[in-house]
């Protein structure tokens, strides 16, 4: 029987349940890209057994975190998800004072302003404000994206310890567009660069044409808080008009950091 001290040394081999890890592993698998799936395509996808996945999947449904679309033989995430996505939600600190200063970056910049924290090696958005001439055509709040090629990403990358951007930096950098930086070597210069001059260039590098500024938010005691961005065509983006956004956002991070 292992100790207490063996068991805190390897928490995740002594306290982990690896049958509910399984199971929450398979709703990794339920993104905005791939949202439907079917028994057969998950178990292709994650190599286990379709019965395993029907009793996993039957179990969820019991819950209400997953669904069966009616006629089909797929299944996609279930409406208990906006549920807790709204708790989530109304738990994040500051929000209001963000939101505020967000709408009133998106007045003075004409492109669209996101507010992103680093998830794991992920970008996770959790707030945007338009302004009056563009939209969205669907909510942003919870979507993720890769940190290494898009400007939020980076712009925390930068400023993250060095020990996570050496554990990223083992990891396969995979292209969205010939603009992704995949090397290791040129992320690591890339990451020293922004941290340098203070603030990110998402220069096509996850999608194609689209281009945005991004700077690192700290609160008041200096830790990092997340990153603010302005992203839109890069035919909008010259150098010029980069260093005035970044003024601008640059101000409106120093006039909140004291209240975060």
């Amino acid at each position: 029987m292992a100790t207490e001290e063996e068991r805190n040394a390897e928490p995740q081999k002594y306290y982990q349940v690896k049958t509910l890890k399984k199971s929450l592993d398979l709703l990794e698998y339920f993104t905005i890209e791939h949202p439907e799936w079917s028994i057969s395509e998950l178990s292709r996808a994650s190599s286990l057994y379709k019965s395993n996945i029907f009793n996993i999947l039957y179990t969820f449904m019991l819950c209400g975190y997953i669904e069966k679309i009616e006629g089909t033989e797929k299944y996609r995430l279930g409406k208990k998800f906006l549920d807790k996505a709204h708790i989530v939600h109304s738990n994040l600190t500051n929000f209001d004072l963000i939101h505020r200063a967000l709408l009133e970056l998106a007045r003075s910049i004409p492109e669209i302003i996101y507010f992103g924290i680093l998830n794991n090696f992920d970008v996770m958005y959790i707030d945007a404000a338009v302004p009056e001439n563009r939209y969205i055509t669907k909510s942003v709040i919870g979507m993720t994206a890769p940190a290494y090629c898009t400007g939020i990403g980076k712009a925390l990358l930068s400023a993250c310890k060095p020990e996570i951007v050496d554990k990223l930096l083992q990891t396969k950098l995979s292209p969205f567009t010939p603009q992704t930086i995949t090397d290791p070597a040129k992320l690591k210069k890339e990451l020293i660069k922004i941290r340098e001059r203070g603030y990110s260039i998402d220069d096509r590098e996850h999608s194609n044409n689209v281009k945005c500024v991004a700077i690192p938010i700290f609160d008041r005691n200096g830790n990092l808080y997340g990153a603010i961005s302005a992203s839109g065509p890069s035919s909008n983006f010259s150098q010029d008009v980069i260093e005035k956004y970044v003024d601008i956002i640059q101000y409106t991070a120093r006039q909140i950091q004291p209240h975060l």
